[in-house]
């Protein structure tokens, strides 16, 4: 624990507030007096370009000193710099600089800054009577403050805690993959992100005790209908927004409910905003380049290994093109999208290799497809789960039969049934969707 005095206002009292700052953290904020800590408080704030510039304006053989080093995440947290930004600096610091600044350091140094900042804001509350004492609030002021707080949070920082449909989420690394990953919450999850977010006290003895968020209130923050940041999906690619702008940079986007989580070694060349018909042609040419060796509609799509013009596509080869470019354009489009099959006369034709390579595009690595079970009820429980995956498609399967077809396929939207369930037709396969 580490106390952090208040920096308040004239006229209110100056308190102190203990914080959960790592022994790390602790042992870095020690190197510095008083007036070094108020300077550190005190530094601007700044653009993320303006942090890289920071980090290449300087030369091998001049690594950040100490000081510098805390003003510089400082400046990341005051500035509301997304966590998985500030991770890539801290990467991009301690490849330049390994033997002066290990990454150890570097994850001290941002520790304290992360928590001198929060603790300044708890203490100031707490100086200026906004925090909240148990026993002297009641249920409903109470409930409010802590949704005061994390809103306050929420609009001013990157969101902590998002609505994704009817679930509250949050956004977790993975420690294997280090990829951004949706975490659904639940009551006893959410109450860590409420005492973080939201302190509350007690009074015992005449001096103010931290406590843990009440669990009614963490339930009513959980059940009730209040408003959080919609989340739609987590996206690991570049992607359209409806207005047709497209979303390349890390962090949310508010207005289309995307969290971009973009690979690091992602190079994303320049998209003109009116891109000529030099353009569209170089960037068709490319994808008919990758695809053009599969047969199509069970012919050679260029014989002798010649480039296929655009008018030369099969009817199959468009469709499959229109599949790759779905997961960029698809907020472009409000409506139900038909699902996609890939089909083939006989075996090692390829139809395997066609779907991961759309996949990999997208993805950047490739998904292993698996056939649908036989049972109708694990057939629902495959589509299910490989749906609430944050993929750029939602389902690979392998081996589709014709009863497989017409039952939980085909179900995944109605717009879709199955040839002898329309017009109509009385049909065994009818039967309330799961």
């Amino acid at each position: 624990m580490s106390n952090v005095i208040a920096m308040t206002p004239p006229g209110y009292p100056t308190v102190s507030v203990r914080t959960k700052m790592s022994d790390g953290g602790k042992k870095f904020r020690n190197r510095f007096s008083i007036r070094e800590l108020g300077d550190i408080r005190n530094v601007p704030t700044f653009m993320a370009v303006q942090f890289r510039e920071k980090i290449e304006e300087r030369g091998k053989d001049q690594p950040f000193s100490d000081i510098e080093l805390a003003k510089f995440y400082m400046s990341l947290v005051k500035s509301k710099i997304d966590t998985a930004q500030i991770n890539i600096f801290t990467d991009e610091i301690a490849r330049k600089w390994k033997a002066a600044l290990p990454k150890n350091h570097l994850k001290a140094a941002h520790n304290f800054a992360e928590y001198e900042w929060s603790g300044m804001a708890v203490a100031n509350d707490r100086a200026k009577g906004e925090a909240n004492v148990k026993g002297t609030f009641g249920f409903t002021d109470l409930a409010d403050y802590a949704y005061g707080r994390i809103k306050k949070v929420n609009d001013t920082f990157a969101p902590e805690i998002y609505r994704h449909g009817k679930e509250l989420v949050r956004i977790v690394r993975d420690s294997k993959t280090g990829k951004d990953e949706m975490e659904i919450l639940f009551p006893r999850s959410l109450r860590p992100i409420v005492n973080r977010i939201a302190p509350f006290f007690e009074g015992q003895n005449g001096e103010s005790q931290s406590i843990s968020a009440p669990m009614d209130v963490v339930e009513e923050l959980f059940y009730g209908d209040y408003s959080f940041p919609e989340l739609a999906q987590i996206a690991t690619y570049p992607i359209f927004a409806p207005d047709g702008g497209l979303i390349d940079v890390d962090g949310y986007d508010e207005e289309t409910g995307i969290y971009m989580s973009l690979p690091g070694d992602l190079n994303i060349p320049r998209v003109p905003k009116n891109p000529s018909q030099l353009d569209v042609d170089r960037a068709l040419d490319r994808l008919l380049d990758v695809f053009g060796d599969f047969p199509f509609d069970g012919q050679d799509c260029r014989p002798g290994g010649e480039t296929l013009e655009a008018d030369e596509v099969p009817a199959s080869m468009a469709n499959m093109l229109a599949m790759v470019l779905t997961p960029y354009c698809r907020q472009m489009i409000n409506g139900p999208l038909p699902l996609a099959f890939v089909s083939k006369p006989k075996v090692a034709t390829g139809a395997s290799l066609l779907s991961a390579s759309a996949y990999t595009i997208a993805a950047g690595v490739s998904e292993p497809s698996a056939a649908l079970p036989s049972n109708e009820e694990e057939r629902r429980k495959v589509i299910f789960a490989s749906l609430r995956k944050q993929k750029p498609y939602g389902c690979s399967v392998r081996r589709v039969t014709r009863q497989a077809s017409h039952r939980a396929v085909f179900r995944l939207d109605s717009r879709f049934p199955p040839p002898c369930c329309r017009r109509g037709r009385p049909c065994p396969h009818r039967s309330p969707a799961p």
